[in-house]
């Protein structure tokens, strides 16, 4: 809230709101200015020269070699026989695409003998789990008829 408190006889409030309207107008008149001239700028003049016709150049051979400003070198995690490359030197590559592709031939070997160690693995443990459970029924059945340490011989995790 604004208070005017005037000095002198009369404190009407007619007179303290009109001076209050003529300072408001004042204010809103002082930022009422014209906007300078925005003067636009000179184009600035460039020395330019003509050098010759670019097709008297067409038939025109120059050796020299074209390398790019950046090179990176790249290797696969594993080894094998590269069997395709669908990107060529100076192709703009982004991250996920494919830059060269390997023969799976060899991994697939790999895998396929991994398969055949484990099902080996897996009959080995179902023999040896039933080696155990036969000796097992064969020593209730007669007590002295198996060794205590043929039992115990049995790895651990394989008892019934």
């Amino acid at each position: 809230m604004v208070e005017i408190v005037l000095s002198g006889k009369s404190r009407s409030p007619i007179r303290a709101i009109s001076l209050c309207s003529l300072f408001l107008a004042s204010l809103l008149l002082a930022g009422c200015e014209d906007e300078a001239e925005v003067v636009p700028e000179r184009p600035r003049l460039v020395l330019a020269m003509r050098i010759g016709d670019p097709t008297a150049f067409e038939d025109r051979w120059v050796p020299g070699r074209a390398k790019a400003t950046r090179e990176l070198d790249i290797s696969f995690r594993v080894g094998g026989r590269m069997v395709s490359r669908p990107v060529n030197v100076g192709d703009q590559l982004k991250a996920g695409d494919l830059v060269a592709k390997l023969d799976p031939t060899d991994y697939e070997v790999g895998l396929q003998r991994a398969n055949g160690d484990l099902e080996q693995a897996k009959a080995t443990l179902i023999e040896a789990q039933q080696n155990l459970s036969r000796q097992l029924n064969i020593q209730k059945e007669d007590p002295g008829a198996v060794a205590k340490a043929a039992i115990d011989r049995a790895p651990p995790g394989h008892g019934l």
